[in-house]
């Protein structure tokens, strides 16, 4: 049992300690809440944030708004902590008490059996004593006197004994309970006659008393007006304490937009003069913008027939000049691919012809890129070129590859097809791992 009650007692310190830790946890949600609303409170919608300094706007009422609810539902928690924290204490107290008081009463049942089983081991000897003489008594009162009587002779005469002894004590009893109450009667008498002193003082007490009451003239009407206009003194001060709090708030917002006025109006008075300064320098700009745009329309007009006369060769190679030519528009760079003397927009072709015009016209462009840059670009990256093709297509295309050859360093081909990719003299292959990774290989051909 005491074990079970230790057990029990650590239990209810874990709930106490936990009543603890979550009262912490709650007042300290509470002072943050608070800080941040205190903070809130000295700024306005019309000042800009401390932090990011963007202006704060209508928007900050809101935050204000959200902030007192936070403060609120942090003080809500903490007195439910707080609560909660009282009824783990009250119940952890009580059961403490209640786990001490019965640990206490074990052990002094315990004592008491001790004590008890001493006694009983005393007695035992001393009846086993007192036996021993008795048989003594009785051998030595036969040889005297002659045999004892029988059992129904001793029976009677005990039970007479017994009656006589219980009538004495009676009697003895009564005698004491008498004898006390005669001497206490002198004690007795002198507390009544006390009593009755007490009792006139205090009727003469009470008279006086009530005299005083009626001199006074108490009216429970004017005590009830008098509670009345306390209360409306109360509530007016209260009024005029909230008035003087929003006179306070009115005025900080109008100084904080007043603050932001004047800093408004420093920031467009350096505008003006920061504008006087761009006024001129817009000028040259506007005249710069003029020569590079010229500049720029020259190029175009000197790269585009380049451009069309690269594309349209490297079209007839691709083709093995199937078609007339490719046409290319200097100004739209749009492709039209001409056919027995006609001109045809690309929708009239297959998917390979729009694939070889398009590849056409972007190698024409990396290779006038090239050039401009002095021959130091020389790599070409092709993804999926030979998906729309046909068996033909594709080997045209390869061969179109080995002809690049010579005007680019390094040509890179991206494609799913097999075939392809044992055709190519070196080629690396992805291969999808578990998890989302990957990994590549080098193929030797």
């Amino acid at each position: 049992a005491l074990a079970g009650a230790e057990k029990v007692a650590m239990e209810a310190r874990s709930e106490l300690g936990s009543a603890g830790a979550k009262r912490e946890s709650a007042a300290t949600l509470l002072k943050v809440a608070s800080e941040a609303l205190t903070t809130s409170a000295a700024l306005s919608g019309a000042e800009d944030c401390p932090l990011c300094g963007q202006a704060l706007g209508d928007a900050f009422a809101k935050v204000q708004s959200h902030r007192e609810a936070e403060v609120k539902a942090a003080q809500v928690r903490l007195d439910a902590s707080q609560a909660a924290l009282a009824e783990a204490t009250e119940g952890a107290s009580a059961q403490m008490a209640r786990l001490n008081a019965e640990v206490t009463a074990a052990r002094q049942a315990l004592a008491a059996w001790e004590q008890s089983r001493s006694r009983r081991e005393t007695a035992a000897l001393r009846l086993t004593a007192g036996l021993e003489a008795l048989a003594k008594d009785d051998a030595a009162l036969a040889k005297t006197f002659g045999p004892a009587p029988g059992p129904e002779t001793v029976s009677a005469a005990l039970e007479v004994a017994r009656k006589e002894l219980s009538a004495c004590k009676h009697a003895a009893g009564e005698a004491s309970r008498l004898r006390g109450r005669l001497e206490r009667r002198p004690q007795a008498e002198l507390a009544l006659n006390e009593a009755r002193e007490r009792v006139a003082n205090t009727s003469l007490l009470v008279e006086d008393l009530r005299s005083k009451v009626r001199a006074l003239g108490f009216e429970p009407e004017a005590l009830v007006a008098a509670r009345a206009a306390l209360s409306e003194a109360e509530e007016a001060a209260k009024q005029a304490d909230l008035a003087a709090r929003s006179t306070h708030l009115s005025a900080t917002k109008a100084q904080a937009q007043a603050d932001a006025e004047t800093k408004r109006f420093g920031e467009a008075q350096a505008q003006h003069a920061l504008l006087a300064d761009l006024e001129s320098a817009s000028v040259h700009l506007g005249r710069t913008a003029e020569l590079l745009n010229g500049f720029r329309n020259s190029v175009v007009a000197s790269v585009g027939p380049r451009l069309a006369v690269q594309a349209a060769e490297l079209f007839g190679e691709l083709t093995d000049n199937e078609y007339d030519r490719l046409e290319v528009d200097t100004e739209t760079y749009g492709l039209q691919i001409c056919d027995n003397g006609v001109s045809y927009d690309l929708e009239r072709f297959s998917g390979s012809e729009v694939d070889l015009a398009n590849l056409a016209l972007r190698v024409a462009i990396s290779e006038h890129v090239r050039f401009q840059s002095g021959g130091t670009v020389g790599l070409l990256v092709l993804d999926e070129v030979f998906g729309p093709l046909d068996e033909e297509r594709k080997t045209r295309m390869l061969l179109a590859l080995e002809r690049l050859k010579g005007r680019f360093r390094q040509i890179l081909v991206v494609t799913h097809s097999m075939e392809i990719k044992e055709q190519l003299p070196n080629a690396i292959e992805v291969v999808k791992l578990a998890g989302r990774r990957a990994t590549a290989r080098v193929l030797t051909p």
